[in-house]
Formats: C-alpha cells, structure tokens, sequence
C-alpha cells in the first residue's frame, strides 16, 4: 500500500510539472523576443492573449497567388490600353485601344468577383496555434515603444512559425 502511495505521488508530482500549452506559447514568445529584441533587459510583458486554433488562409495558396498574378496582369494590360489612347493618334486607333480597355477591365473585374468568391467560401484546415502578445521596450533609439505580435506556432507547440507586428 506504501509502495501505490509512493508511486502515485512521484507520478503526480512528475504530471504537475509539465507545462500547459499556454505557458510553452508564453515560453517561447518570450524565448523569440529575447533573440530579437533591439534592448532585451527593457522588455516588460503587457498582455499575452489566448492560445487559438489557426487555420490555412486562401491568399496563402498558390491558386490564390496565380489568381492575383493573373488579376494584375489583365489590369495592367488595360491601363496599357488606356494609355495609349491618350496618345496623340487617329481617332479609329483610340476608339479601337479604348475598346480593347474596356474588354480587358471587365475581364479583370470578372476574375475579381470569382477571387472574392473562392475567397469567402474557403475552408481553411487547422495548421497549429497562434497567440497575440502585448509588450513594452526600448526601441534602437532608447526609447520606450508598446508593441503588439501575432505568433503563430505549430501542431505540437514546439517552434514559433511566424510572426507579424500588428502595429504595421
């Protein structure tokens, strides 16, 4: 009977002491911020926000990347139109280059609407965590700036994936 307490108090003890998923999140943000902040010793956490479940997101996908490129270059072919019917020339080459302006912007606008379209109705899949921290600290100049990050981790908690200032 000894020998069950003594075991289930060692086991308990061993549980208790790993961290929750929150605390590694906290851990390592911190970990992150001391390798990259210009004046570490100011650094004074603010507010870490709750662990939560991110999601692959639309304009990440190469199909979004293409259809952006597309998107660019038909507009692009379309002011390159529209330039040139600025141009000093016969009317029935500006009506002509106007024509194919107007073909060109309603293409783009079409292939804008079905952007917006696969864009609202993408169904991202769970690819880790993220977490948002609030913290204080000297800027290259000395002086004290607030900041606010967005990290995002992955699956298993163990490595930060990115991250992005939120004041941009």
């Amino acid at each position: 009977m000894r020998t069950l307490f003594v075991s289930l108090s060692v086991l308990l003890f061993l549980f208790s002491c790993s961290k929750s998923p929150e605390e590694t999140s906290q851990f390592l943000i911190q970990d992150y911020l001391k390798n990259t902040m210009k004046d570490w010793g100011s650094y004074e956490s603010v507010k870490f926000g709750s662990l939560d479940s991110a999601f692959t997101i639309y304009t990440d996908t190469q199909e979004s990347i293409f259809e952006m490129k597309k998107i660019d270059s038909i507009n692009n072919i379309s002011s390159d139109f529209q330039n040139r019917a600025n141009e000093n020339i016969s009317a029935a080459l500006k009506v002509e280059l106007l024509d194919s302006a107007i073909f060109y912007n309603e293409m783009g606008k079409k292939l804008l609407n079905e952007y917006n379209h696969k864009l609202k109705s993408f169904k991202g899949e769970f690819n880790g965590w993220k977490m948002k921290h609030t913290f204080r600290g000297n800027n290259s100049y000395g002086a004290k700036t607030i900041e606010t990050m967005l990290f995002y981790f992955d699956k298993d908690i163990t490595r930060i994936t990115s991250s992005y200032n939120q004041n941009d």
